[in-house]
C-alpha cells in the first residue's frame, strides 16, 4: 500500500535483512518517485554498478548470493524510504533494521550518508560471502514465554545442545540457530517439524563469521557516523536505543558474529502507534505482528 499523506504521530520505521530479496524490488517506487529514483542513481555511482539491473533484472539465484543480496536490499530499502521521507518529516521516527537492515536504519536516523551506507552494505556482503567453511542457519518454532530474558535463555540452551550459536531471537515464538552445516542438519533432524533450514550460504551471526570481523570493524571505524536524533536509532544487536554515534558504531560493528535481538527491539518499541516497513519487507512485517496490538503496520509498496 502506498501512503501519500503526511503523519505526525510517532512512527517505527523497519528495514529488512537478508532473505527478503525479490526480483524487481522497489521498481514501482522508483518509477513513481524521483526521490527513490535518485537513490538508485546514487548507488550506481558509488558502487560502479547498474543498481536497477541488480535489484530488478538479476535472476533470483544470483540475487540471493550474499555479496549481491546485502547491497541490493539496502538500495531497495532506502529507495522505499526516500519515497515517503517527506510524509515523515513531522513525525518522531525510530528506525531499526534486522541484520544488514541496520545500515539502512542508520541512514533513516541521520547517522549515515547514502554513499557510506552503500559502501558498507557492499563490503559487508562480500566479507561475509568470503568467509571459509560451510555454515547454515535454522529457524526454530518455540512456545511463547513470559519475558524476553527467558526467550534468550531458552535460545542459548538450545544452541548449546546442538553445538551451535544463537543467530537471532526474532519474536515470542521464533529463534534462529547458526553454525556448522552438519550440526544444523543434525539439529533439524532431531527437532523435526519445529525447525526449518534457511536458504543461506553461510552461518551469519555466529562464530564462523570471526574471520571477517577484524576487517569489518576496521571499515566501521573509518566511516563517518553521526549522532542519532533522540531515540531515533534502535540497535538490533545491542537491543537498545542508541544515545550517540558511539552506540550506533558499536551496534554495526558487532553485527557479524553476535545475534540479532529482534524481540528486544520490538518489545522496546511496542508503544509506537504506527509501524512502517520499507524495502522488500513482508518477512519483517510478519515479525512485527505479534507486537502490533492497537497499532497500524504499513508496508511501503515495493513490487515489480
Amino acid at each position: 500500500m502506498m501512503v501519500t499523506s503526511g503523519v505526525s504521530k510517532p512512527v517505527l520505521a523497519l528495514f529488512p535483512g537478508q532473505g527478503s530479496q525479490i526480483v524487481g524490488m522497489s521498481r514501482k517506487v522508483a518509477e513513481n518517485s524521483p526521490h527513490a529514483s535518485e537513490v538508485f542513481d546514487a548507488a550506481s555511482n558509488v558502487l560502479g554498478i547498474d543498481a536497477r539491473a541488480l535489484c530488478w533484472r538479476t535472476p533470483i539465484e544470483t540475487l540471493t548470493l550474499t555479496e549481491n543480496a546485502q547491497p541490493a536490499i539496502t538500495i531497495a530499502s532506502l529507495a522505499s524510504w526516500a519515497a515517503t521521507r517527506g510524509d515523515l518529516a513531522d513525525a518522531p521516527t525510530t528506525a531499526a533494521g534486522h541484520s544488514v537492515g541496520a545500515i539502512a536504519a542508520a541512514v533513516a536516523a541521520g547517522c549515515l550518508s547514502l554513499s557510506s551506507a552503500f559502501e558498507l552494505a557492499a563490503a559487508r556482503g562480500q566479507l561475509m560471502a568470503d568467509v571459509p567453511g560451510r555454515g547454515s542457519m535454522l529457524a526454530v518454532a518455540v512456545g511463547a514465554v513470559d519475558s524476553v530474558d527467558e526467550q534468550e535463555q531458552r535460545a542459548q540452551s538450545l544452541a548449546n545442545r546442538f553445538a551451535l550459536d544463537v543467530g537471532a531471537v526474532n519474536g515470542p515464538t521464533q529463534i534462529v540457530l547458526s553454525g556448522e552445516h552438519d550440526a544444523v542438519v543434525a539439529a533439524s533432524e532431531e527437532l523435526g517439524g519445529k525447525a526449518k533450514q534457511l536458504a543461506v550460504s553461510h552461518a551469519f551471526h555466529s562464530r564462523m563469521m570471526v574471520p571477517a570481523e577484524e576487517r569489518w570493524q576496521a571499515l566501521i571505524e573509518r566511516i563517518e557516523i553521526g549522532d542519532p536524533e533522540a531515540g531515533s536509532y534502535h540497535g538490533c544487536i545491542t537491543g537498545a536505543r542508541a544515545q550517540s554515534a558511539v552506540s550506533v558504531r558499536q551496534d554495526l560493528a558487532s553485527s557479524l558474529t553476535m545475534p540479532v535481538l529482534w524481540s528486544r527491539v520490538m518489545t522496546a518499541t511496542k508503544d509506537l502507534p504506527e509501524v512502517r516497513v520499507f524495502g522488500p519487507g513482508k518477512a519483517i512485517a510478519r515479525l512485527a505482528k505479534p507486537y502490533s496490538k492497537r497499532r497500524t503496520i504499513v508496508e511501503q509498496e515495493t513490487g515489480r
